[in-house]
């Protein structure tokens, strides 16, 4: 079994470094201000560091600059840019990163002028996180800066850059009128052909699955030939990345009939690798339609591969030991319509195993291939005992028609678990022609449940139909008390939406700019910007609500910031021990301790499984919509430059960044697009095969501090 990555080790010991040269002693006071000001963010926040980083220490100095990077403001640019040449690279290092959470637009063009002239640095990890930088806040115009830094003489450096390549594509929406489309078909071909080039004399095994993975979101035929050498390779993420770039290339349409058997044949061979996830993603590769195999193509899509020899193949695979293997094939099995008595029979003997997950993914699948023909089963499953069998039959109707769809989401929107409920409002959301739908969803908006609310209040949007507007706004006056933020957040935008044409609703929306929590606020003054013109929020309507901080020498030890805590989580599949970093983020540690020393966590659910993505769970409610702290707010989003490879802990959020509470996801497999965006304070150390195991409905048995 793989154990954390190259990558996590780099960050974990770099920071670990530069906390061990503290003088805690003498200077303990500073730490308390610096993590006060990042924190709460009083008046003048971004002053003040900024002469930390001009004046103190070298430790004092980068971890100045990490708050200023995570205030974000535009006004903590140029004391940043003026450190990029600061003596100490430690510090450089720490701004670089920072000015690359900048992702203002007016801050963009004065951040990357600072970064752009340090490509030059004799420092291979300086490089690094400057083509880091320059990747999130670059666009397609930075492309030929970053292209020659595929040939740097230092590994990390190309792997950063194949990376920032991937990144830069993703920007066109926040540079408008940057090029035309015919200068972005250029643009692409042109990275193309350097990712290309570098995939063929790379020999480094990070920076190969790096290159890998930033050829998949091309779409580009011509790198069948990369993915199919790296398919075979012996380095796990590298064939682990081809198998999903061949399976984006296959849902695409983007395989020459002369390469689909070629294809195929390599995606069938990587049924029988060593490690489960590569073999799961080769079952979606081959079976599953949706983008990133994520189970949501429409019923009558067909599978990418659609042979009856791929349908024997993943039959066969469904006799496997491993739940989540199985799943991955019956996913995709309800795609072979073509083949539908082999596709049924395979299905049918699913629906018999004694494993819940497996039983859940096959009455979806069967209800994808057989439609109506499937309904009266479902009406049957529907009254099973296990909620997560109702759940799957709540999804399972959105392949069936309003008529025979109807009759089953009415009886399970009344069902005693929410997150039954939960799964009819994702299954109604999509049956925007069914008038009941509209009606069953206003039904749950009136549940005193902040969840169900939340989750109702975006089903009608998306549902679009105006008989919601009333009952919308007599939800919002309803939903006041302090857990139902989100769902006046929820509930502010779908009146925005659907409100267009309505005078009042504008003066109805504004009264929310008075609301007691900030992003609540925030929701209000966007939905009346798009209306109408709306003068700023004022500083104290901007203000966060409620925010504290844990400070070392007060509420824990000053060593505390250079420990490695580790605890042990006893779950109904075995044992997982798992390392927490202070240095990176000291409030989510703390928080997480504090609920453990408790005994909090004993008996909470992994409510979230997504395959080859992350294991999540956790929360109080158990349905990821509970978010507790020490004192009861949200947990300001603390991003540091430790990246997310597998195996590493991270903090869910909402809509709003600083959303953090008392649930954690782990990842299962490296996940770029989470580094700067997400929390991540910790790895899981020990347990690796008892993590990959965990389903829906999983407990912590028990969760200790060791």
């Amino acid at each position: 079994m793989s154990t954390p990555t190259h990558g996590f080790k780099i960050g974990w010991v770099l920071l670990l470094a530069s906390c061990s040269s503290v003088p805690w002693d003498d200077r303990l006071p500073l730490v308390q201000e610096i993590q006060t000001l990042e924190t709460l963010r009083p008046a003048g926040a971004e002053g003040r560091l900024a002469i930390i980083l001009r004046d103190s220490p070298t430790w004092f100095r980068a971890r100045a600059a990490r708050a200023l990077g995570r205030l974000g403001t535009g006004a903590v640019t140029t004391p940043l840019c003026a450190a990029l040449g600061d003596p100490e690279e430690s510090v450089r290092e720490e701004v670089a990163f920072a000015l690359g959470q900048l992702a203002y637009p007016e801050t963009r063009v004065q951040a990357l002028g600072a970064l752009l002239p340090m490509l030059r640095s004799p420092s291979a990890t300086f490089r690094m996180r400057l083509v880091e930088a320059i990747g999130k806040l670059g666009a397609r115009e930075h492309v030929p800066q970053i292209l020659p830094l595929l040939a740097d003489t230092d590994p990390g450096v190309r792997g950063a850059a194949a990376l920032a390549l991937h990144r830069v594509r993703q920007h066109d929406s926040l540079v408008p009128n940057l090029e035309t489309d015919a200068s972005r078909v250029a643009t692409d071909a042109t990275i193309l052909d350097g990712l290309v080039r570098a995939h063929s004399t790379e020999t480094d095994p990070r920076a190969r699955w790096q290159i890998v993975y930033s050829m998949i979101g091309l779409h580009a035929p011509s790198t069948i030939e990369p993915f199919l050498a790296s398919i075979a390779s012996n380095e796990l993420w590298e064939r682990f990345f081809a198998t999903r770039g061949l399976a984006e290339l296959a849902r695409q349409g983007q395989i020459a009939a002369e390469r689909h058997d070629d294809v195929c044949d390599a995606l069938l061979r990587r049924l029988d690798d060593p490690d489960r996830r590569v073999v799961i993603e080769a079952a979606l590769a081959l079976g599953d339609p949706s983008p990133s195999g994520r189970n949501s193509a429409t019923r009558d899509t067909p599978a990418p591969f659609d042979h009856r020899r791929v349908l024997d193949a993943l039959a066969a695979k469904t006799t496997s030991d491993d739940p989540g293997i199985v799943v991955a094939c019956v996913q995709g099995i309800g795609h072979f319509q073509t083949i539908e008595t082999k596709a049924n029979s395979t299905l049918n003997f699913a629906i018999a195993s004694t494993k819940v997950r497996i039983r859940a993914a096959a009455i979806e699948a069967d209800a994808r291939l057989l439609g109506d023909g499937f309904s009266g089963i479902l009406q049957v499953y529907a009254k099973e005992e296990d909620w997560r069998i109702r759940a799957a039959v709540a999804r399972a109707t959105r392949f069936l028609s309003n008529d025979h769809a109807g009759p089953i989401l009415e009886r399970l929107a009344q069902d005693s678990e929410t997150r039954v409920r939960l799964a009819v409002l994702e299954s109604a959301a999509s049956r925007a022609s069914d008038p009941k739908a509209v009606s069953m969803t206003v039904g749950l908006l009136e549940e005193n449940d902040a969840a169900i609310r939340e989750e109702a209040a975006t089903t009608l949007e998306r549902l679009g139909s105006k008989k919601a507007i009333a009952p919308l706004r007599e939800a919002l006056v309803t939903s006041r008390d302090p857990e139902f933020a989100d769902a006046r957040v929820a509930i502010i935008r779908a009146i925005g939406t659907l409100s267009t044409e309505d005078a009042t609703a504008g003066d109805f929306i504004e009264a929310s700019l008075a609301d007691p929590v900030n992003r609540v606020r925030r929701a209000a003054w966007s939905a009346l910007a798009d209306r109408r013109p709306v003068r700023p929020l004022a500083a104290m309507q901007l203000a966060d609500e409620g925010r504290k901080v844990a400070l070392p020498g007060r509420d824990y030890p000053a060593a505390f910031l250079t420990s490695r805590p580790r605890v042990q989580l006893e779950t109904t599949k075995g044992m997982l021990t798992l390392e927490f970093d202070p240095a990176a983020a000291p409030n989510h540690v703390y928080n997480l301790l504090h609920f453990i020393r408790k005994g909090a966590y004993d008996g909470r659910v992994f409510h979230r499984i997504v395959p080859n993505f992350v294991v999540q769970g956790g929360d109080m409610r158990g349905d990821g919509y509970g978010n507790s702290t020490w004192w009861g707010g949200r947990l300001r989003r603390e991003v540091s430059p430790l990246e997310f490879d597998a195996y590493c802990i991270g903090m869910p959020r909402g809509h709003d960044i600083d959303s953090g509470g008392d649930q954690i996801f782990i990842t299962l497999v490296p996940t770029p697009h989470l580094d700067g965006a997400y929390t991540c304070f910790g790895r899981v150390v020990d347990g690796f095969d008892v993590l990959q195991s965990i389903e829906i409905g999983d407990r912590i048995e028990r969760a200790r501090e060791l």
